[in-house]
């Protein structure tokens, strides 16, 4: 589970109306990420698209909104993230019901630790291990589990924040990383207020490592919707217009950004 700790943001939807989560301490016991919400609609409200890795909804029962979150969730593109339900309801057809209607997984109260655990795991596994198969690109070499960068054959160091950013964006090249997306994976937050520190490390970052395509990539800033790294092409403008019409890999419908600071 140690390899997920700084990969993986789990949203914990706890439905329990005057109950606090069980779920949520435990896993953050274990150091993973964990991010709760109220219910499906707060979730909904709070979170950019395919910003996490792993659903876990828990509550005695599900609801008829639970349902149809399950239904839609599962029918749009966000169909690669797992989803595990945890109730306490004793009725049998419930979890028959719950797979049915999207959910990945099913478990029923009093849970044992080890085996939600392994569920966890499983679930994760099959959703980052391509990302985190890789960790080589170009001149730059990622040690995932040490946390270390190896640039141009050096030791480069690095804030934990600024390894995470750049791994975040190599992971996810070619492809538009939204702020909130950031946001969840590197600080670790819901997005809410807006905020320059992200324009302040990616600046800080393109500068060191030549990421305006001397060191064979480039971080292009995509007008309100975030940034995206790319193999440097031959034509530099090329490659920028490339990544302002690249599908986004995470494409959010939270879009509450204000225009870069300009100067």
């Amino acid at each position: 589970m140690e390899k997920y700790h700084h990969s993986a943001v789990i949203a914990v939807i706890s439905t329990h109306a005057n109950r606090a989560s069980i779920v949520a301490p435990l896993l953050k016991r274990h150091e993973l990420t964990t991010l709760h919400f109220r219910s499906c609609a707060h979730f909904l409200q709070h979170t950019p698209t395919n910003a996490v890795d792993l659903i876990i909804i828990e509550g005695y029962t599900l609801t008829h909104a639970d349902m149809q979150f399950l239904k839609s969730f599962r029918d749009s593109e966000n169909a690669r993230v797992p989803i595990l339900v945890i109730a306490g309801n004793n009725d049998e057809a419930l979890a028959s019901m719950a797979l049915r209607a999207g959910a990945d997984d099913f478990m029923r109260k009093p849970l044992r630790q080890s085996e939600l655990l392994a569920r966890i795991e499983k679930s994760l596994r099959q959703t980052l291990h391509p990302k985190l198969s890789r960790s080589t690109f170009g001149v730059f070499e990622f040690l995932v589990d040490q946390r270390q960068l190896y640039f141009r054959n050096q030791l480069a160091r690095l804030r934990p924040r600024e390894f995470d950013l750049l791994l975040c964006l190599f992971q996810n090249e070619g492809q538009v990383v939204t702020r909130d997306v950031l946001l969840m994976n590197v600080w670790q937050t819901v997005p809410s207020l807006p905020t320059r520190s992200i324009d302040t490390y990616v600046s800080r970052l393109r500068k060191r490592f030549g990421l305006d395509g001397s060191s064979g990539w480039i971080l292009s800033s995509v007008y309100q919707r975030g940034y995206c790294m790319m193999e440097a092409q031959e034509n530099h403008q090329n490659s920028r217009q490339r990544a302002a019409e690249e599908a986004p890999a995470y494409d959010v419908t939270i879009k509450r950004i204000p225009p870069p600071k300009r100067g």
